[in-house]
């Protein structure tokens, strides 16, 4: 049976599956003018010991959607979860968003005084910036 870990950094999200590691790059050779540069993801892969991964953070808090781009890579089954509440996290220190308020947001490593948002368009009203991201939770 193979088991994926993922991981995350400041840049990327990261998949490891056996002896090799799955990530998201930018498609600069789809990068045109006629789409406005728009930016395009593929998935590119390499043996675990030619990638240094000192900065990655191996978690399981990783959007489904991703986990899914991942797994269909690997060959594997899609995850077929409905989630029963959104969090936001700041990416760098990995802590939940607890609190929003005129004056800035507050986060919390302890995910039971987490803010647990109902619905994925709540979570986003919240305005996550560049260094947070939405996470689905079952």
């Amino acid at each position: 049976m193979k088991n994926i870990t993922y991981g995350v950094d400041g840049e990327t999200f990261y998949a490891r599956c056996g002896d090799r590691i799955a990530f998201f790059e930018l498609d600069y050779q789809n990068m045109k003018p006629e789409n406005n540069f728009e930016s395009t993801y593929t998935i590119g892969s390499c043996p675990l010991f030619q990638i240094d991964i000192s900065s990655v953070r191996f978690t399981k808090k990783i959007p489904l959607a991703i986990k899914n781009e991942f797994r269909k890579y690997f060959k594997l089954p899609e995850l077929k979860m409905t989630p029963s509440y959104y969090l936001v996290i700041d990416i760098k220190s990995g802590k939940y968003l607890s609190g929003v308020s005129l004056s800035g947001n507050s986060y919390t490593s302890d995910l039971s005084k987490a803010r647990r948002f109902p619905n994925v368009l709540i979570a986003i009203v919240c305005k996550p910036t560049n260094e947070q991201m939405i996470v689905e939770m079952k």
